[in-house]
């Protein structure tokens, strides 16, 4: 009889596996052989593309994945020697990809690094709990790293995952609740920043009432002094100028036109006044202090005798005109609802007297308006917290009062927080950032 090559069956052997994982298929029985005096074992086992590595055991064959090595792979396996003859066969299967995520958690007040909490969901809500189901927790240490793999295929979840972010010290939460949506897929260095809760408590001021203000000043149906019970329930869009070129129409400069919009109106900007302001809107402690101090350079402030914004031009985007006006009137317009979530331009109206000086307080609070806080002419105000905390109240009765206030400036380092992009990572329409995604109360679990 002439000598035949054994032959290796692999039926009922599943070479599947996890990413990061092993398998150990056992070949007892697997091998047959023609000539009957053979008895051939496993002799080799390699890898053919470098995914995993592989060794053999008697006839158990542990081929372990590589990590980060995913998708087909496959591994060729030889039965029998020299003498008796080899046989052999190529052993496919698939490396499924596990979830990884990984980053920083961050405040967005000074950037720094703070230990916490993240935990991650699929972006499919559940149709029988309401909810998105969690696939993970992850502890942000002392440096506010956190890295893990957590044992779910991609390829099983919806179409995105939600991560969100909180810090907390000693067991106590520090922050509001920050979440993020993002692609299916692997999230590695991701920078999960969240608003702390730091001077709230020093200024009086509860994080509920402060989230609560938040959602009045961004939205414009409380104009009528009633309010809304709470207009974070209306989970107000974060409309925002546009200093980081996310958007067609990034903001270009701040004009200060001396005389009015109206040709028939005598008002007017001293040259004294116009400079005044253009030096406020530099001091990022003063008016500066509503776009978080971004406005840092002189010529992006312009003091000219006269200049109309021409609303149907694209050549006019990016720009805010501040203009002198009577005592009957004083207000803002924005361009507020553009598909992108970015301001396109917009216009501050404010009141002066016959030498043409300003309120301070008045234009704080109408440049306030401007910076986001308001939808066209409908101003969105300040119902929960006093004048002592926002300068963004209905009616400014101390006009001492003449920058923004505490409350005033922890909600501009929110809107014009770098990371807070429309366009990505939302949950809103169109992909703009929703304010109840920044400052959040409790994890979706809770």
């Amino acid at each position: 009889m002439p000598n035949y090559n054994p032959e290796i069956s692999l039926s009922g052997i599943s070479a599947n596996m996890d990413e990061g994982s092993e398998i150990n298929p056992c070949f007892d029985g697997k091998i047959l052989d023609t000539n009957p005096e053979d008895h051939p074992n496993i002799a080799d086992a390699t890898s053919q593309d470098g995914k995993t590595t592989v060794s053999i055991n008697g006839n158990n064959v542990r081929i372990k994945s590589i990590d980060g090595k995913i998708g087909n792979y496959s591994v060729r396996v030889w039965a029998g020697d020299n003498l008796c003859g080899k046989g052999n066969v190529i052993l496919a299967g698939t490396i499924e990809d596990l979830l990884d995520v990984g980053g920083v958690l961050e405040d967005n007040e000074q950037h720094l690094r703070q230990s916490g909490v993240v935990r991650v969901y699929d972006g499919k809500m559940d149709p029988v709990t309401q909810r998105n189901k969690k696939l993970g927790e992850i502890i942000a240490d002392a440096t506010g790293q956190f890295n893990t793999r957590l044992n779910y295929r991609i390829g099983n979840l919806a179409d995105s995952i939600l991560v969100q972010g909180r810090k907390i010290e000693n067991g106590t939460e520090k922050s509001y609740v920050r979440t993020i949506k993002i692609p299916r897929g692997d999230v590695r260095g991701l920078t999960l920043r969240v608003v702390p809760y730091d001077g709230l408590a020093e200024n009086g001021i509860t994080k509920e009432d402060f989230r609560r203000h938040m959602g009045e000043v961004l939205t414009g149906d409380n104009t009528n002094g009633k309010g809304i019970i709470d207009a974070l329930n209306l989970n107000p869009i974060m409309y925002k100028w546009d200093f980081e070129n996310n958007s067609s129409y990034p903001f270009k400069e701040i004009i200060i036109s001396k005389t009015p919009k109206n040709p028939n109106i005598q008002a007017f900007f001293s040259q004294t006044t116009a400079e005044n302001i253009k030096a406020r809107i530099l001091d990022k402690e003063d008016i500066g202090a509503w776009f978080n101090g971004k406005v840092n350079n002189p010529n992006q402030i312009r003091v000219v005798n006269n200049y109309i914004i021409d609303y149907n031009s694209t050549a006019d985007y990016g720009r805010m005109v501040i203009y002198p006006e009577i005592n009957q009137y004083l207000g803002f317009f924005l361009d507020i609802y553009p598909e992108d979530g970015y301001i396109n331009f917009g216009e501050t109206f404010v009141i002066v007297n016959e030498k043409g000086e300003i309120i301070p307080g008045a234009l704080t609070h109408e440049f306030g308006h401007s910076s986001g806080m308001g939808t066209n002419m409908a101003g969105s105000h300040a119902l929960t917290l006093p004048q002592e905390k926002t300068i963004m109240v209905p009616y400014l009765i101390n006009l001492n009062y003449s920058t923004p206030r505490f409350a005033d400036k922890k909600t501009a380092k929110i809107i014009y927080e770098d990371s807070y992009k429309h366009g990505q990572g939302n949950m809103m329409k169109n992909n703009l950032i929703g304010l109840y995604y920044i400052v959040g109360m409790k994890f979706i679990d809770e």
